[in-house]
């Protein structure tokens, strides 16, 4: 994957977690014009986040659900990207693994750990 792409796309994702404009981040991604690759820009963000706050990580989560419901982002580029992820953290055998499932959790409901 070129890494201008990766790099405008971490940058535009760093400016939505600190301005949350999510009008701007849909603009962005719409102006890539690259579909193909929006399952790098979701396993990015995701890697982003995990360094950032439970407040990004929660903008990231409602961000990734409403652009796949608004189909900005392909719901089956969403789940490779979802699925790359698992395989490259292996969270079925980590010892993490609870950590992650109750983060998940309470992101998916709005609750703060």
């Amino acid at each position: 994957m070129p890494t201008k792409f990766r790099d405008t796309a971490k940058a535009t994702f760093e400016e939505y977690f600190s301005g949350h404009d999510y009008d701007e981040l849909v603009r962005c991604i719409q102006e890539w014009r690259a579909p193909a690759k929006h399952w790098q820009m979701v396993v990015d963000a995701i890697n982003l986040v995990f360094e950032k706050s439970d407040r990004a990580r929660q903008l990231l989560a409602s961000a990734l659900v409403r652009l796949a419901s608004e189909q900005v982002l392909h719901l089956q580029q969403l789940l490779f990207a979802l699925n790359a992820v698992l395989a490259a953290y292996d969270v079925r055998s980590s010892a993490g693994s609870d950590e992650i499932a109750i983060n998940i959790t309470s992101t998916c409901s709005g609750n703060d750990n």
